[in-house]
């Protein structure tokens, strides 16, 4: 189901697009589902600030990231 849509030509634009839609749907105690694309500290803020929880994919192109959430699982597991 599309909710709210908007235009972009660049992905920058996409990611602006992003953050603004954020603010203006009622996302509150939701969880926003987004590609690799909004994985960035100021979309998350954006979402948490509406909010809501988020889900963001992380791909390899961020290996502090996903060393760090491998830390993190590693340490919940109790290994």
């Amino acid at each position: 189901m599309v909710i709210r849509s908007r235009e972009c030509d660049t992905k920058m634009g996409e990611i602006v697009a992003f953050r603004e839609l954020v603010g203006l749907l009622d996302v509150a105690e939701t969880v926003v589902v987004a590609d690799a694309l909004h994985c960035n500290k100021k979309s998350a803020k954006a979402v948490l600030d509406a909010k809501a929880d988020y889900l963001l994919v992380v791909k390899d192109n961020q290996p502090t990231l996903r060393e760090n959430i491998a830390l993190f699982q590693r340490g919940a597991d109790g290994e």
